[in-house]
């Protein structure tokens, strides 16, 4: 595979889901705003670290952030339409869970 890996938007979908400015982002990962602009503009890819770092800021997997490149079966993967999940409060993340057990029953 030659093809550039592009996480930008994915970056950008996962702040906004949990309500993040980038200016907020970057104070909480000592990053410049620049730098936050750049990867979700695909300027740059960033670093192992920043990966890192934004997995943890933002409550995901790496596995959530990269999936499109990697080789999983389609019935391992993380559906990144779920990452608004993640932002949910205890409660609402409960009830959500409940919902499902009772629909597979």
């Amino acid at each position: 595979m030659n093809d550039p890996i592009l996480l930008g938007d994915v970056w950008k979908k996962i702040r906004k889901s949990k309500g993040y400015t980038q200016e907020y982002v970057a104070e909480k990962l000592d990053l410049g705003t620049r730098y936050i602009s750049d990867l979700e503009r695909n300027k740059t890819i960033g670093s192992l670290s920043t990966l890192i770092k934004l997995c943890n800021l933002y409550e995901v997997t790496p596995t959530v952030v990269l999936q499109e490149y990697l080789n999983i079966k389609d019935d391992y993967k993380i559906d990144t339409d779920l990452i608004g999940f993640y932002s949910l409060n205890k409660n609402q993340k409960q009830i959500i869970l409940k919902l499902i057990d009772f629909m597979q029953e």
